[in-house]
């Protein structure tokens, strides 16, 4: 009998990696298969199926394999670290940092910067920045660091508010890591026009394209550069063109020179996206900026698999998702989910899903806005594009409403890619996306001029009702004027709203009003962006210096105290070409007098929409003229609001919780998924 011989261990376990790699599947499977017959307790086995497994995308299989390696052999290294990246993709956050901090007591003199890199982002998602920004520093202690560090840990600089020490701490990095001078120069820069830097920003943008000039995106980033607070209308034109022109430049260079980016540089790409979203905020459609942004997006991106859709069966629920951006849960609830809860459980079925943690809150009693009926269900996803969109997709959606894809990259990308036949928006945060593959804006006849269709890429959609069932507003008690340091006399004209929204053209409005009326006084909010409030005030100074000791900038109020800023006021006035949102409602609820001139754009008309339905037409203006005029005029008869206030009262609930919403939401769905228009959406991929 001839005895037959086996290769040394090591040497097949290196032709099972071999084969991985090769994705020849079947030939390492009946190899390792062999192996555990012959070695049923060697840990590097059940690493190697684990690898096995991950390269089929067997992830469930892969995570109980690493896990039988690390029970056979705690210093396998390899396998805790495997497991990191898995329970990190599939949100088990408390498990991925145990496997990576294994890793790193394994391995303290490891060369690799990604373990850090993925401790600094499960910190952030928990918003433990402090924690984060150690351990991208960490990362960044490595050669050949991949550039989304260096990104990440200016974004997390900048959430934690202090930009002086965000700007030294990329200067110590220059020191440092000279060779890099050019990125960090490009940080520096992102950091600098987030908080209104607009000059300052530029020179860092030209500072790192002449280090590095062959970076296209790099001087498209440049030439999108917008002012947050921009001086004059004619800035605004002026930064519009240089914008329109320079994505023209790079669509055509792109034709002939076509470019793809790799995943780690799709943050270039949310650095531009955010400034098409501060656009919205002025006197011109978007339209064409996003168009032009979304072609470069969808040339320069890898492309994932087509999206193929499921047949909706007869008898099957319609299952809708909502999308939340990490920020937002609350106003997804506001202005999406309390709509979507009131569909009917027997044809509809609903997820949100979000990439934060905090998610599960929108599903507790406890929590001010929260979901109650068992047709809503939520997920958390990879804050991942990638993985994030097989996840979407497995869920197999008929159709999705993305809440905020004008302003969230994330959803941007997702939409972009599809993750359903029929993708929708609307007004939480409006403007037209840009994107051919957002089928659906969901929108009022009220809020909408003639000719409309003209200012959105989507189709759209006029509904009878406001598209949100927005809850009713509880109003704290009522406090003194003087706790906010304000005098019984004055009249407080008040203007609530994001400093974004205060267009140049507004200015002349405010100083006309604290002209005609001597008793006046100008109540704004800064709310975090101390920075944009000084860069706000330094404008008023140049505009109306006279004027200043009557102007008011209150820092950040917390709900209660912005209520009752709100209560003491005397007139809300509402700003010019962007209007107020949430804050309109809140003021007509209480009562307060409001003022507005409509402008073209949706996002012009929404105030004037919701005092139409109040019976509230005196506040609505057709001249700056009349703005001035009339908010004087309120702010000096007491007796007047007093009436208006009594009506509006009267009147909230025709705003508020409205059941015809999830009427027309249940209507559109139907109309376009079971009658087979979602085709239509299909085709413009």
């Amino acid at each position: 009998m001839i005895k037959r011989t086996y290769a040394p261990l090591k040497r097949q376990i290196q032709q099972v990696t071999h084969w991985i790699k090769q994705r020849r599947f079947q030939l390492a499977t009946r190899a390792l298969q062999r192996l555990h017959n012959r070695y049923p307790r060697h840990a590097q086995l059940y690493y190697q199926s684990g690898r096995l497994a991950e390269a089929q995308g067997q992830d469930s299989l892969a995570i109980k394999s690493y896990t039988q390696a690390v029970a056979l052999n705690s210093q396998l290294a390899p396998a805790h670290y495997q497991l990191g990246f898995l329970h990190d993709k599939h949100n088990n956050f408390g498990l991925s940092i145990s496997a990576f901090g294994r890793y790193l007591q394994l391995r303290p003199k490891t060369r690799s910067s990604k373990v850090y890199m993925q401790l600094a982002l499960v910190f952030s998602r928990f918003k433990h920045e402090g924690t984060a920004v150690q351990f991208y520093l960490k990362a960044l202690e490595h050669e050949n660091v991949d550039p989304l560090v260096y990104f990440l840990l200016a974004q997390t600089l900048d959430q934690l508010g202090d930009l002086d020490l965000a700007l030294k701490s990329l200067m110590t990095l220059g020191e440092l890591y000279n060779a890099r001078l050019d990125l960090l120069a490009l940080m520096m820069g992102y950091l600098l026009e987030r908080q209104g830097e607009y000059q300052t920003a530029l020179n860092c943008y030209d500072e790192a394209i002449e280090r590095n000039p062959h970076q296209i995106l790099w001087q498209l980033k440049r030439d999108l550069t917008y002012p947050l607070i921009p001086d004059s209308h004619a800035e605004i034109e002026a930064v519009r063109v240089r914008m329109e022109q320079g994505l023209d430049r790079v669509l055509e260079r792109l034709q002939h020179q076509p470019i793809q980016i790799a995943r780690n540089q799709f943050f270039y790409l949310t650095m531009m996206h955010g400034n098409a979203v501060y656009t919205s905020y002025h006197h011109y459609s978007p339209l064409q900026l996003r168009t032009q942004l979304a072609q470069v997006t969808e040339r320069v991106m890898p492309k994932p698999l087509a999206f193929e859709p499921a047949p909706l069966a007869q008898d099957q629920r319609i299952h809708l998702g909502i999308f939340s951006a990490d920020k937002s849960l609350a106003l997804t609830y506001v202005y999406a989910g309390a709509m979507a809860e009131g569909l009917d459980p027997a044809r509809f079925r609903v997820t949100v899903f979000s990439t934060s943690p905090e998610i599960t809150l929108l599903f507790k009693p406890e929590s001010k806005y929260h979901f109650s009926q068992p047709h809503v269900s939520w997920r958390l996803i990879s804050d991942n594009i990638y993985e994030a969109l097989k996840q979407i997709r497995a869920s197999h959606l008929q159709a999705m409403f993305f809440t905020e894809p004008g302003w969230d990259f994330r959803q941007y990308m997702l939409a972009m890619f599809r993750v359903a036949p029929v993708q929708c928006t609307s007004w939480m945060n409006p403007g037209t996306t840009g994107l051919k593959q957002m089928d659906y804006y969901l929108s009022a006849e009220a809020m909408e001029v003639p000719g409309a269709e003209s200012h959105y890429i989507e189709k759209l959609e006029r509904w009878s009702s406001f598209p949100s069932s927005v809850p009713a507003v509880s109003f704290p008690e009522p406090v003194a004027r003087s706790e906010f340091g304000l005098a019984d006399s004055d009249h407080l004209y008040l203007c609530l709203q994001n400093l974004l929204k205060l267009h140049p053209d507004f200015d002349q409005l405010l100083a006309g009003i604290l002209r005609a009326d001597p008793q006046g006084q100008i109540i704004l909010l800064s709310g975090k962006g101390e920075r944009l409030a000084q860069k706000m005030t330094q404008r008023f100074q140049r505009h109306m210096p006279e004027l200043m000791d009557r102007i008011w900038v209150f820092p950040e109020l917390d709900n209660v105290q912005f209520l009752n800023l709100l209560q003491v006021g005397d007139v809300m006035l509402d700003p010019l070409y962007y209007g107020g949102g949430t804050t309109t409602y809140q003021a007509l609820a209480w009562g307060i007098p409001l003022v507005t001139l409509p402008t073209e754009r949706m996002v012009g008309q929404i105030t004037a929409a919701l005092c139409r339905r109040l019976d509230y037409a005196e506040g609505i203006v057709d001249s700056p003229e009349a703005y001035i005029e009339t908010a004087v005029a309120l702010a000096c008869d007491p007796e007047r609001r007093m009436v208006i206030q009594e009506r509006l009262r009267t009147n909230a609930h025709r705003i508020f919780e409205d059941p015809q919403a999830s009427v027309c939401l249940a209507e559109f769905l139907e109309r376009t998924l079971v009658v087979g228009h979602s085709k239509s959406g299909l085709n413009q991929d």
